[in-house]
């Protein structure tokens, strides 16, 4: 039984590295889920359409390259990155995107794509690194609010069962965030997973970590799953933490409060059209 959508997995392209080693994670996840790949490519006005061209086709060959038989679709923008990336997610049921900077300090990234991008993002955003150790075969899955709990699962056994792997489950210490998740919450939350995946091995950890130690813990695994911030943004909240450090791919699913149209705080200046391109839609 899948968890996963028929919605396409969306991944950004601008030709650097990062952004080529997410075009093979999104490949994969794609071909996972037989759904298309949409390589999404906001064009710069300064940019030599045959530079374009270019970038699209050596993205389309490495997807191809690393799924064979999936379904590539190749899109540009006349948006901003960051907008352009916004409203790919309404429709997609993964946003993939690169991300490089790892010395920098958490608090500097505020010109960040992938970190505005948690503020915003209306589907689940998949943040990769490059390049990535692998030394764990597991998807860590962060639970730090019970209510979020199922959400947050739903993603982590999609990719687990994509990937063949088991999903750790881990309960986090947030000083910042909701109520944390008792024991007994834990396990109501996972109860209805065990019977309808037997197949997915959930080895729920009893004692709540810090997210100091979640991070350590999730080095090298396939994947690190958590909840998105709900509320003004706020640089050393789990999620921005995880995506800054990069300990593995990892996936951010949003919550209601932070989804576009939700109540949600507005998208930054740069995640508007680009002014030269009125009217530009993605």
């Amino acid at each position: 039984m899948s968890v996963t959508s028929s919605r396409p997995v969306v991944v950004g392209v601008d030709g650097s590295g990062a952004a080529l080693t997410a075009v093979q994670f999104a490949a994969s996840r794609a071909a996972g889920r037989s759904v298309p790949l949409v390589l999404l490519h906001a064009v710069s006005a300064r940019e030599d359409p045959r530079q374009e061209e270019l970038l699209l086709a050596r993205a389309t060959a490495l997807a191809t390259d690393t799924a064979p038989g999936v379904e590539v679709v190749r899109r540009h923008s006349a948006w901003a990155p960051l907008g352009a990336l916004t409203a790919a997610s309404l429709e997609a049921g993964l946003l993939v995107v690169g991300m490089a900077g790892r010395d920098d300090p958490p608090e500097a990234g505020g010109e960040s794509v992938a970190l505005d991008l948690l503020e915003v993002t209306a589907c689940p955003l998949a943040v990769v690194r490059e390049p990535q150790r692998r030394h764990r075969a597991v998807v860590t899955a962060a639970l730090t609010d019970p209510a979020l709990g199922t959400r947050v699962l739903a993603e982590a056994i999609a990719l687990a069962e994509d990937l063949d792997v088991p999903v750790v489950v881990r309960v986090v210490r947030d000083p910042h965030g909701a109520p944390r998740a008792a024991d007994g919450a834990l396990a109501d939350v996972l109860a209805p997973w065990r019977g309808r995946f037997p197949g997915i091995t959930l080895e729920p950890i009893d004692a709540a970590v810090s997210p100091e130690r979640l991070l350590d813990a999730a080095e090298g695994s396939r994947a690190l799953v958590l909840a998105g911030p709900d509320g003004p943004p706020r640089w050393d909240h789990l999620a921005r933490r995880a995506v800054h450090r990069g300990p593995c791919p990892v996936v951010v699913v949003p919550t209601d409060r932070a989804r576009p149209g939700t109540g949600s705080h507005p998208a930054p200046d740069h995640a508007r059209p680009r002014a030269h391109s009125p009217g530009g839609q993605p």
